[in-house]
């Protein structure tokens, strides 16, 4: 996993710690670091210069339309948080490969138990 947020204090304390999954965090992109990008698909791609992995090999999950679009941009399949800050149907509308209605679907599609709904 590799979390991108101009947030990302916020969302290692209330989004990743109460799922227990800092462990599986291979690399961040900070505030500072997002804030000081030009292209919203910038952070996308730091981490997956860090990772060193191509963008046809991950996968991006975000709750608004331009993280769909930062995805997009990055050249990476992007996937809509539909519990996040927009619906599905926005997350739909801007291309999202898929949708996730809980987080609890991200760990299934993970673990094989579970599929993605697509549009």
């Amino acid at each position: 996993m590799w979390p991108t947020s101009d947030r990302i204090e916020t969302f290692l304390t209330e989004a990743v710690a109460p799922w227990r999954c800092a462990t599986y965090l291979r690399t961040t992109a900070d505030g500072e670091e997002v804030a000081s990008m030009p292209v919203e698909s910038d952070p996308l791609r730091l981490a997956l210069d860090r990772l060193h992995i191509p963008p046809d090999q991950a996968c991006f999950i975000g709750d608004t339309a331009s993280d769909i679009r930062a995805g997009r941009a990055a050249g990476v399949p992007v996937y809509g948080a539909a519990w996040g800050y927009q619906d599905a149907a926005a997350l739909a509308a801007a291309g999202a490969d898929g949708l996730f209605a809980e987080p609890a679907d991200v760990v299934g599609l993970v673990l094989g138990e579970r599929s993605v709904t697509v549009g």
